[in-house]
């Protein structure tokens, strides 16, 4: 048994989405963590700082938990739009 370029493209999202949702995870784990987060704006207070860094973590883990649904939809779809119409209909 052959597997076709669909079925790679199944694979490719599907790895996709697990990588995307690793990513979100960390994300999430620093954005509810009790601990610090180094860095900062310099002339902003260390409390502000910490808010600011946790927003932007939990943000960016919001936004790769997206492409990661995304991905596992296109995964369960059939990995793309290959073979699809004009109108992007099947």
């Amino acid at each position: 048994m052959t597997e076709g370029p669909e079925q790679h493209l199944r694979w490719r999202a599907a790895l996709a989405c697990v990588i995307a949702l690793v990513l979100a995870l960390a994300g999430f784990w620093v954005a509810f963590d009790d601990g610090a987060v180094a860095g900062g704006i310099p002339f902003l207070g260390d409390a502000l700082n910490q808010r600011i860094g946790k927003a932007v973590f939990g943000l960016g883990a919001c936004v790769a938990l997206v492409l990661a649904l995304l991905a596992l939809r296109s995964s369960l779809r059939g990995g793309g739009r290959a073979g699809r119409g004009r109108t992007g209909r099947s």
